[in-house]
C-alpha cells in the first residue's frame, strides 16, 4: 500500500494548479524513524511514514510565478489530506513547505 501511496500523492501533488516542482525533504526517514518507528517508503519526491496510528507525508514544493505559495501549499496540504482520508489512512497529517518560487 505504501509504495502505491506515495506515487499517488506525488501525483495528486503534481495536479495542483502553481506546484513548478516537488523535492524530497533531507532528513525525514531518521527523524520518522525516531518519531514512528516505521519508515514505509521515500520516493524522490514524497516521504510517507506510516504506523498504526498516524501516516505522516512531507514534501517540499516549488511554486510557478503566476501563484501564491501559501495559497499552493493550502491547497497541497487539502488535496493530500482529501487523498489520505478517501483511503482510510490513520491519523493522517502534511507538511508541506515552499522551497522555490517562480
Amino acid at each position: 500500500m505504501t509504495d502505491t501511496l506515495a506515487d499517488d500523492l506525488a501525483a495528486v501533488v503534481r495536479s495542483v494548479p502553481g506546484v513548478a516542482a516537488i523535492y524530497p525533504r533531507p532528513g525525514f526517514a531518521q527523524l520518522a524513524r525516531s518519531v514512528i518507528g516505521t519508515v514505509t517508503k521515500t520516493t524522490p519526491q514524497v516521504a510517507v511514514a506510516l504506523s498504526a496510528t498516524q501516516t505522516r507525508v512531507e514534501l517540499d514544493v516549488a511554486v510557478g510565478p503566476e501563484h501564491s505559495g501559501p495559497a499552493v501549499a493550502r491547497t497541497v496540504a487539502a488535496a493530500v489530506l482529501d487523498h489520505l482520508a478517501a483511503r482510510g489512512a490513520p491519523g493522517p497529517g502534511v507538511d508541506v513547505r515552499i522551497v522555490a518560487l517562480g
